[in-house]
């Protein structure tokens, strides 16, 4: 069983689940506002995404996936995507910045 978060383009946060990594079941639990959506990019964008190289899996496997238009960057790392400890310095700028505005968007942190 598969679990994750997506931020859309309009900046809306779902929360999925699924087997086999396909998104069978997706809720919308938040927003994230148009001028925090503009920086998220912004930011995201400024760390380079192209030159991060993070792939390794376990038991369990965090993904972090970012997709602008044609062009899809996959990282993957052991561990939940709660455990901020197992969370590897290549990538931990990009998902500690992620985790933060997706968990701002969401009223009730999950």
């Amino acid at each position: 069983m598969y679990t994750g978060y997506s931020v859309l383009p309009d900046g809306v946060v779902t929360r999925w689940t699924g087997f086999g990594g396909t998104r069978e079941k997706a809720d919308s639990v938040g927003r994230i506002e148009r001028n925090d959506y503009h920086k998220l990019l912004t930011d995201v964008y400024a760390l380079n995404p192209e030159n991060i190289h993070q792939q390794e899996t376990a038991n369990m496997t965090t993904a972090l996936q970012i997709e602008s238009g044609d062009v899809t960057y996959v990282y993957t790392w052991p561990g939940m995507h709660t455990d901020d400890t197992v969370v590897p310095s290549t990538v931990r700028g990009l998902r500690d910045y992620l985790w933060t505005c997706i968990q701002k968007a969401i009223p009730e942190k999950e």
